[in-house]
């Protein structure tokens, strides 16, 4: 039977699978001039607190998962959006800060289920979101 942390860590699970993708998409050599800013797809719900910045790149992940990465100007920029999210109401459920260029971070408020990981390579900071509802 799923319990609220095994949903969480199948979740953290899944999303930390997902990572190796996500900055592949954004791990490419194009500097963040040359990057293009994109609209978020129409779908993509309003009330998620991206942080503010460049949006390079919102995906839809499967029949309900959303993924956006966004370039900022800084590492307190990254570490603003951790803050948005938990200001937000998400709880740290688990977090991965063995390299300080790349941390990953797991929360969650009940409904939705999100993975944070702040990259720093090229002169860039990328904030890199994955999220999706709980699996009950």
């Amino acid at each position: 039977m799923f319990n609220r942390k095994t949903a969480a860590s199948v979740a953290l699970i899944g999303a930390l699978m997902l990572t190796p993708m996500i900055s592949a998409c954004t791990g490419n050599n194009t500097s963040a001039e040359q990057r293009q800013t994109v609209d978020l797809p129409k779908e993509f719900p309003e009330d998620f607190p991206l942080v503010e910045g460049k949006i390079v790149a919102a995906d839809k992940l499967g029949d309900k998962g959303w993924a956006a990465t966004v370039v900022v100007k800084d590492a307190a920029a990254q570490d603003s959006a951790l803050a948005d999210l938990k200001d937000k109401g998400f709880t740290e459920h688990g977090s991965n800060e063995s390299d300080p260029q790349k941390r990953t971070y797991s929360l969650g408020n009940g409904t939705l289920s999100v993975t944070v990981v702040l990259t720093q390579a090229d002169n860039e900071f990328l904030v890199d979101y994955s999220f999706a509802p709980v699996a009950r």
